[in-house]
């Protein structure tokens, strides 16, 4: 029944927003996107999507995401979902002995054999291999395209300098992190949690070093710090709150204006990189910063936690719990809010308060729809959706957001919505709901939507024809949403 009502739901929106797109003028302010589940059903069950966390895409429009701790990979040309990291056994536990393993957490073993330890970021590079970060191992995993081999390539396993190896839960339970590494080999340093790992075009690796409050980059397996100034984490609690993780220092905020590695940040948890800027979720100031040219910057919030600002400069809004950022092909800014369930878009489009962008709510905050085939907002539009904890958001190249709804066990997708009028258009590349902008890409009318390039009628027997093959996949697919 949830299925049957899903696809009519599904038809109706391809309908909907075809006809839409059809009958307003550009001087009609375009409606906003609309939103469906993607992957689980809701629950923590086992072969669902219990608190999803980090859904990144790689260049072929495939959808990687964690959940208990194992990476899933959602393929876009068929839909198939399969495991590509960890066996989702409780920590340092394998499913079998791999004769090759160089150390006792499955290093030099195939990739879906190892146990995680709390990962809480995935990133892909241009060929395919994988990067994790394996926050409680205190180490950035690699798995590489062509064998499936996981290795560590960052991190010596321990968040102190102290002897023995110190776990984050040490770490959170007094005793002090240590930072150390820099200049010499990427597998001897200290990490203290990190909790965010990025990837550039050229290869280099960038890590979200939480507890030692820096992000730090891999380049050739030699490490350096580009941001933050420490200090690590003294043992003491300060603030707990995003994800249940305990940020250990009191907040401290500093450097703007100036070289990122003199800057203060307090606890960061995401990070992003384009164009050689560097994008990071400055999560207990309630900031996202940005790095370019080596020079630290505030491009959203105030440091005053909560939610405001929406439709004006990005930099005096309030921002509570930003997890995770991501960055469009545009260069626009994305993030969860978690602690507010909104997912928020920084537009640097139509030269608004460049370089600092203009904030708005894309999706949550509602209370659902008439039409909805949940209690959540499915079938409705974004901004009715009805979010709960989210931990993650990305867009992909037509402007369709993919969101990890952490407290509601699923993730969504929602169709393209900008209400500065740029008429975003296009096809959705993994699972989505239709083709919800017909024309060929970013509208010219001034608040204007995108004119479809084919006749109404013509579009809507081609949505109808797309439902029919999700009918024929969904009935090829098992009950559960994941494998179990």
């Amino acid at each position: 029944m949830r299925n049957t009502k899903k696809l009519a739901a599904i038809l109706s929106f391809i309908i909907t927003s075809v006809y839409v797109q059809a009958q307003l003028p550009d001087s009609v302010l375009p409606v906003p996107g609309y939103i469906i589940d993607l992957l689980g059903n809701g629950s923590s069950n086992p072969g669902q999507v219990p608190k999803p966390v980090s859904p990144v895409l790689d260049s072929q429009g495939n959808l990687y995401f964690i959940t208990g701790s194992v990476v899933y990979k959602l393929t876009a040309s068929d839909l198939a979902v399969t495991a590509v990291a960890g066996n989702g056994l409780p920590t340092g536990e394998s499913t079998s002995n791999c004769a090759q393993a160089i150390n006792t957490i499955g290093d030099g073993c195939p990739a879906t054999q190892v146990a995680f330890a709390y990962p809480n970021s995935v990133a892909v590079d241009a060929s395919g291999n994988i990067y994790i970060a394996d926050q409680w191992f205190n180490r950035i995993r690699k798995v590489t395209a062509s064998t499936g081999i996981i290795t560590t390539i960052a991190g010596s396993g321990t968040a102190s300098a102290s002897a023995g190896t110190v776990t984050c839960d040490n770490v959170q339970n007094g005793q002090s992190a240590s930072f150390g590494g820099d200049g010499g080999a990427a597998t001897a340093a200290l990490l203290a949690c990190p909790m965010g790992v990025a990837v550039d075009a050229s290869g280099n690796i960038f890590i979200a070093d939480t507890y030692n409050n820096r992000v730090r980059k891999v380049t050739s397996g030699i490490i350096t710090t580009v941001a933050g100034k420490g200090p690590a984490a003294a043992g003491i609690v300060a603030n707990c709150g995003a994800l249940g993780i305990c940020c250990l220092r009191s907040q401290a905020f500093s450097g703007d204006s100036g070289p990122a590695t003199g800057a203060q940040m307090t606890c960061p948890f995401g990070i992003a990189v384009q164009g050689g800027n560097i994008f990071i979720a400055d999560t207990y100031n309630n900031r996202i910063r940005k790095v370019s040219g080596g020079i630290i910057n505030t491009i959203a919030g105030n440091g005053n936690q909560g939610y405001s600002g929406d439709g004006g400069p990005a930099t005096s809004a309030m921002l509570n719990g930003v997890t995770n950022v991501s960055v469009d092909i545009s260069g626009n800014v994305y993030f969860a809010d978690y602690n507010e369930q909104y997912i928020r878009e920084i537009s640097f489009t139509n030269g608004f308060e460049i370089p600092f962008g203009y904030i708005q709510t894309i999706a949550g905050g509602g209370s659902g729809c008439s039409g909805e085939t949940d209690n959540l907002g499915d079938g409705c539009p974004t901004l009715s959706a009805i979010l709960n904890q989210p931990s993650g958001v990305v867009v992909d190249s037509n402007g369709f957001l993919y969101i990890a709804d952490y407290g509601h066990n699923v993730i969504r997708v929602g169709s393209p919505y900008n209400s500065n009028g740029d008429g975003i258009g296009g096809t959705c590349g993994v699972g989505c709901p239709g083709v919800p902008g017909s024309g060929t890409g970013v509208g010219t009318g001034g608040g204007g939507v995108d004119t479809p390039t084919l006749p109404q009628w013509a579009a809507i027997v081609m949505g109808v024809m797309l439902v029919l093959i999700a009918v024929v996949k969904m009935r090829k697919q098992q009950s559960s949403a994941i494998p179990a």
